[in-house]
């Protein structure tokens, strides 16, 4: 969708009203147009809105770090927001799609602890993620025994809810 000329299939609705299509460009635009300009939550609630609808239909179109972060952090751009955001996005739109596009934006591809952590997060409360949990997890525990038992105590704590046991 060209922010600027929004195709009539997928017109923004007025102020206020849902965005109900498979798009996101309505609620980018509702963003960008309904909100007062210095309400920061409500374009944080709408850039959102529309990041998580594009990634559920196979898109990232609406998925601008720099504009979700900028809205939902004043202004910063932090790498720690920008994975906060997207946490938030695949826990709001669970989704396969949705929280492997938040992994990606919150881990380093080399970083098997992070994936592991998030997908082990994914898998126990929003039931999702489970097969990509056991890949990453069994890699970090079969490479973490033969580094550095102590650690793997550690993944395992966090893993397993250890605060709670």
């Amino acid at each position: 969708c060209d922010v600027d000329e929004c195709p009539a299939r997928t017109c923004m609705p007025s102020c206020g009203t849902p965005n109900l299509s498979n798009n996101g460009c309505p609620s980018f635009l509702q963003a960008e147009k309904c909100c007062p300009g210095d309400d920061a939550s409500c374009k944080c609630t709408l850039y959102k809105e529309a990041c998580g609808i594009s990634l559920k239909n196979s898109s990232s179109d609406f998925c601008d770090d720099s504009v979700i972060a900028a809205a939902c952090y004043e202004g910063s751009y932090d790498p720690n927001h920008v994975c906060n955001v997207y946490e938030d996005i695949c826990i709001e739109f669970p989704d396969l799609v949705t929280c492997k596009f938040a992994a990606v934006k919150c881990c380093n591809w080399s970083d098997k602890p992070c994936f592991c952590k998030f997908y082990s997060y994914t898998a126990s409360n929003l039931d999702i993620g489970a097969d990509l949990q056991a890949e990453y997890c069994d890699s970090v525990n079969e490479r973490v025994l033969e580094d550095d038992p102590e650690y793997y105590l550690v993944v395992f704590y966090d893993a397993t809810g250890g605060e709670n046991w």
